[in-house]
């Protein structure tokens, strides 16, 4: 087992999900971290004829994602980091961008329909409750930013 293996693991049991990435900007007392595509399915020997690892390439390509973080003194651009996140966090998060406007579009949908008896009001109600969580998620919720671990490997700030 090489040593990235072993963090991963140390990682896991401890209840957290781990990306790597390198350090490609600084702004106002953060970094911006592009983070390595890592499917689930990279490691599993069956990937190739696996429907489920067909679906995850489909539908979730190999690009880049940019990940904002609290800045370190440190870091420097160009250097390699090991970024986590508790997992029960990115379920509260998922959940507060995908459960809340999804609740109360059904919510707002069933009054419209119980106060007034019309599809319309009911539909036209469920999108003004859908957006007012939207707007509740956005202004009223502040997300748990991923936490740097380590710096893999550091750039040197003298070429």
């Amino acid at each position: 087992m090489d040593q990235l293996d072993e963090i991963e693991t140390q990682y896991r049991a401890e209840g957290k999900l781990i990306s790597y990435g390198k350090v490609v900007r600084f702004e106002k007392g953060c970094a911006w971290v592009e983070t390595e595509s890592t499917g689930s399915c990279s490691g599993c020997s069956s990937k190739g004829g696996c429907g489920t690892g067909s679906l995850s390439q489909l539908f979730s390509p190999s690009i880049s994602r940019l990940v904002k973080i609290k800045s370190s003194d440190s870091l420097v651009e160009g250097d390699k980091v090991l970024l986590s996140i508790v997992e029960s966090h990115l379920i509260k998060h998922s959940l507060m961008v995908y459960g809340l406007p999804l609740a109360l579009l059904m919510l707002g949908a069933w009054i419209g329909l119980k106060v007034f008896n019309s599809d319309l009001l009911s539909a036209v109600f469920g999108f003004i409750f859908m957006f007012l969580a939207w707007l509740a998620t956005k202004y009223l919720y502040t997300p748990v930013l991923p936490k740097l671990e380590k710096v893999l490997v550091k750039r040197s700030l003298h070429k």
